[in-house]
């Protein structure tokens, strides 16, 4: 299954949904952030590289050629991003979520948007991230607390026969 991640923070999307899936492959191009200090999730820049046994592979950039199985859109918490995301879906053909990132619910902040601006998941930033490079793995990996923000998209998944 190909799942493709776009929009704002979608290299931090993709590395940590593939934190959250065993065998998870993660098809990027050579300036993804994680590139570098990556040391658990296999990544490859060429399709043909990733083998075809992998039971989901997230696509970090677009290719023409590789269409994807779901669409995950990833919105910041502010009124122009969200616009964009709205327009996205109503023009998307096939299976398209959206995420906001950067946005923390439980903390009690009032939700600027209205009712029918309700995304599958909120995605909080956690400041652990940026240690990700030291870890060399996702903070899905590395914290359950953290990986319960992420279920709502591997529920969706799953129902397209991915986790």
């Amino acid at each position: 299954m190909k799942v493709a991640v776009e929009g704002f923070g979608q290299s931090f999307l993709a590395w940590n949904l593939a934190g959250c899936v065993r065998g998870a492959w993660i098809y990027a191009d050579r300036d993804a952030p994680y590139r570098l200090w990556n040391r658990v999730i296999p990544v490859a820049e060429r399709w043909l590289d990733i083998p075809i046994e992998a039971p989901v592979v997230f696509l970090d950039h677009a290719e023409p050629e590789v269409a994807p199985d779901v669409l995950i859109l990833s919105a910041a918490p502010d009124p122009l991003s969200v616009c964009s995301v709205r327009s996205r879906l109503e023009r998307a053909r096939g299976k398209t979520v959206w995420v906001m990132n950067g946005y923390e619910r439980e903390v009690g902040k009032p939700w600027p948007f209205g009712e029918h601006e309700v995304p599958l998941a909120t995605i909080p930033w956690d400041e652990r991230n940026a240690t990700s490079y030291l870890m060399g793995k996702p903070l899905t990996m590395r914290d359950p607390s953290f990986r319960r923000h992420w279920m709502p998209i591997l529920e969706v998944l799953s129902l397209v026969d991915l986790v």
